[in-house]
Parts: C-alpha cells; sequence; structure tokens
C-alpha cells in the first residue's frame, strides 16, 4: 500500500524511478529541504542579513552553526513538520480492537489512546479527535515537570528545571527517558499495556560557554557539581501494566535492571520480558511469574510468538547494546536466538566466561607531555559515554593502547579500529589534544581501581 502510494507521490513530484520506496522517501526529503527553507526566508524578510544563509540553505551541521539557535530549532522543526506532513495521508493506520470495557462515549480507538507513551514519562493522547483529559499521566516518577496542562498540552515544568543561569537540576527520567525504544505490548483481553519503564536520574548543569561542534554529541551540559560526595539515587527498571482508561497501573514488577527487554503479550494470558540474564512469562492478569529461564546473557529485544503445523513458539534474540548497554557493566557477547516450545529438550552451550580487563601495568610506558586537565574536558566530550563504565566497551585506563602515543594515535586519530565501530576523531582535534588525552587517561590508570557496581554512564 505504501508503495503504490509512493507511485502516486512521484507521478506528481518526481520523474519516474526504478525504486518506488526510494523515490517515496526522497520526495518526502525535498518536503522537508523546502520547509526548513520557508522557515529561513520568513525569518529572513524581518532581518535582511539572514538572506545569504537562506538563499538554497540546505541543513548541514556548517549551516546550523552559523544560524541563531532559536532561529535553528524552528527551521529543523519546520522542516521534519513538513516532511511529516507528507509522509502521513500515505501511511498505513493500525487497527487495534476497542476493550470492551472503554465507554462508549469515548470518541476514538483504543489505539489512538495508546499512540505515545512517550520518553518524557507521561502517556499522552495526540489523537485530534480524543478529549485531551483522557490521558496525561505519568507512569514513573517525573521531576522535570509537575504536570500536563490540559488547555495547552504543554508540560508545566518545575522550578529550576531548565538549569539555567549557571544552576544545576537533578532530573528523572534522564536523557534515556522513562521508557525507550524497547517494544510495549498490549493485550486486548485484559484492557492493559506493558511498558518496559525504568527510572534514571541525571545531573543537568547550565555550561559557562557553549560552542556548537558539528557532528559532535552537542548537549549543551556543563560539569555538575552537585554535591560530588552524594549518592545518586540508584537507577532501576520496572515492567508496568498500564490501564489507560483507568489512568493507572494495575501491576508492576520491579528490576534492579534498568535496561531490559521488550515485551510479548499473548493470548493465551502471558507477558514475556527478559530482565538481566532472566526470561520470564508473567500472568497477563496479576503480573505473577509463571517460568523463568536463564538466558545466560541479557536481551533487549522483545520476544515473538508463531506456530508452526499447530504448535506454538515463542523466540527470543539474546543480545545486549544500545545507548544505555553501551554505558553499562554487562560484557559483550555474541548473539545467540532462544526458541522455546512445550517440552522443548534441546539445552544451549554456556556463553564463555567474560574477560575482565585488569589494571594496567605502567612500568613500559611513555610518559606524555600533555595537559590532563584538557584531555579530561576532552574525555567528557567524546568518550565517557560509551567507554565510562566498562563491560561492553573497554575502559580506556585500562588500555595498553594508552601506553605509547603511535598505536594510541593511530587508533584516535587515524581510525586504525574504524572497521570495529571506533571511529577516528581527527576532524574534532589535532596531535597535541589526541596527547592531551592520553595524558588523562594515564593519570587515570594510576589511580586505585573503583569499587563496587559500575553505573550507567548515562545516568551521570
Amino acid at each position: 500500500k505504501l508503495v503504490k502510494a509512493g507511485d502516486e507521490a512521484l507521478a506528481k513530484t518526481a520523474p519516474k524511478i526504478e525504486d518506488p520506496m526510494k523515490g517515496f522517501m526522497e520526495a518526502a526529503d525535498r518536503a522537508e529541504l523546502r520547509g526548513f527553507q520557508r522557515e529561513l526566508e520568513r525569518a529572513a524578510q524581518k532581518n535582511r542579513r539572514l538572506l545569504p544563509l537562506a538563499r538554497g540553505a540546505k541543513p548541514t551541521p556548517e549551516t546550523l552553526e552559523q544560524l541563531p539557535p532559536e532561529l535553528r530549532d524552528a527551521a529543523v522543526a519546520a522542516g521534519a513538520k513538513a516532511r511529516r506532513d507528507f509522509i502521513e495521508p500515505y501511511w498505513p493506520k493500525p487497527e487495534v480492537a476497542v476493550p470492551p470495557q472503554l465507554p462508549e462515549a469515548q470518541p476514538a480507538t483504543f489505539s489512538e489512546a495508546l499512540r505515545r507513551m512517550n520518553q518524557k514519562a507521561f502517556g499522552l493522547d495526540i489523537a485530534p479527535t480524543l478529549d485531551p483529559s483522557k490521558m496525561a499521566d505519568n507512569f514513573v516518577k517525573t521531576t522535570w515537570a509537575e504536570r500536563v496542562d490540559l488547555a495547552t498540552g504543554r508540560p508545566v515544568e518545575a522550578a529550576d528545571a531548565r538549569y539555567e543561569n549557571g544552576k544545576e537540576h537533578q532530573q528523572t527520567p534522564g536523557a534515556l527517558g522513562g521508557h525507550n525504544w524497547q517494544p510495549m505490548a498490549y493485550s486486548p483481553k485484559e484492557g492493559l499495556v506493558y511498558i518496559p519503564a525504568q527510572t534514571l536520574y541525571m545531573d543537568y548543569a547550565d555550561p559557562k560557554e557553549f560552542k556548537f561542534i558539528p557532528g559532535a554529541w552537542n548537549l549543551g551540559l556543563g560539569p555538575a557539581t552537585l554535591s560530588p560526595t552524594r549518592a545518586q539515587p540508584a537507577p532501576f527498571g520496572q515492567l508496568i501494566a498500564w490501564d489507560p482508561v483507568q489512568k493507572k497501573a494495575r501491576w508492576k514488577v520491579d528490576f534492579a535492571e534498568p535496561w531490559r527487554s521488550g515485551v510479548l503479550a499473548t493470548a493465551g494470558g502471558l507477558v514475556f520480558h527478559a530482565a538481566g540474564h532472566n526470561f520470564v512469562a508473567f500472568d497477563a492478569a496479576t503480573g505473577k511469574a509463571l517460568w523463568t529461564y536463564d538466558t545466560g546473557a541479557a536481551a533487549i529485544a522483545a520476544a515473538s510468538t508463531y506456530a508452526i503445523d499447530g504448535e506454538q513458539y515463542v523466540a527470543l534474540m539474546v543480545g545486549f547494546g544500545g545507548a544505555g548497554g553501551m554505558g553499562g557493566a554487562e560484557p559483550r557477547r555474541k548473539g545467540r536466538l532462544l526458541v522455546f516450545k512445550l517440552d522443548g529438550k534441546t539445552v544451549p552451550t554456556p556463553f564463555p566466561a567474560p574477560v575482565v580487563q585488569p589494571p594496567l601495568d605502567l612500568a613500559m610506558v611513555t610518559p606524555s607531555k600533555g595537559d590532563p586537565a584538557r584531555g579530561a574536558k576532552l574525555s567528557a566530550q567524546f568518550c565517557v559515554t560509551c567507554h565510562g563504565a566498562g563491560g561492553y566497551l573497554p575502559v580506556l585506563a585500562r588500555s595498553p593502547v594508552i601506553l605509547e602515543p603511535v598505536g594510541f594515535k593511530a587508533i584516535v586519530l587515524e581510525g586504525a579500529k574504524k572497521p570495529h565501530g571506533m571511529a577516528p576523531f581527527r576532524r574534532f582535534f589535532d596531535e597535541a589534544s589526541a596527547e592531551d588525552l592520553r595524558a588523562y587517561l594515564l593519570a587515570e590508570a594510576a589511580k586505585p581501581p573503583p569499587t563496587g557496581e559500575p553505573q550507567m554512564t548515562h545516568g551521570r
């Protein structure tokens, strides 16, 4: 249906090409670019100095860096809206049965009521035909906003939530949200949505100065100094059985792991969810754990179910990663597809024991003449999010690569490990900066190893 719609759209906007889906998305790209340009042209009518930027502008990092922040955000938003407006008329609409207990006066389908359980931790109804009072309730603890203003649809922010003028604020949900990309599930029988939720705190600080770096992770955050000795609340996860009609949870199950799998709900009254190394089947109505299997490694995918010749199977792709995985302590392992059925007899081979990085022997180090303080800033900007906790990716302060400058720069600047996913950083800093970074990592390597379990670096 979408490809056919793409053909029809292309007939109006572009020459006929071989791949209709590719053509459809190229047409969407053109719509987004035009929306971006229109917003710049409107601004240029008020400020003639923007005319050179507005003529034929494209949303490249170089162009965005030159725009005032408010105009940059407005132009990007206008482009995104234009793209969405182009695609939406052709996109297939989901058809989900309305649960029996939904009031007859409800002026929309149940699927519309559930269209957005978003990262910001509020279940928001965005269907234009729905009464906005039907869904605007937080399903996890939320400190950056007090509530949603039902008249405007905008959140009522908590005091200091924007951490402006040098202020700092500890917030939850943090950068990974109250619910990330892991799929939710829905049971028509129970009328419940099953949300793989998480509670992670993050310290937000207003930077003393900020410079946009094209291609980098531009968070606009300064270093947090909120009581360095205080213990940040430990992150945790929950499987929440949410009733969107009553606007409350019917049951919850807590987990030590915030970053877990998606959810599968079956017509047989089961909800499958993986946390840590446990794959669990819960009673969809009560949340009681009915069956547990040790997967030997963590999973973030949702399970799936199918039948062959009348026999039902449940499949789970075991494998860890994603934004939350890279910053955690779970070791990196090969993926494994596990498929279950009643009375299954296969016993998988155990995963090899993970190799733990030992403290670095500095006896053979080539001393660095770099500036550790400057290297610390580079590490915070470019390195710590992925390499800070260790386990999934190497801890840089324990890597033998930092012992001498030639191999270190070959990786960091020239991309010697690019085939393995470690991109070169030559476009961000030069050889002197790379040596500053090595000096900082050597200083960290000389410190006693930290105690306790590593925490997800996205939570800090």
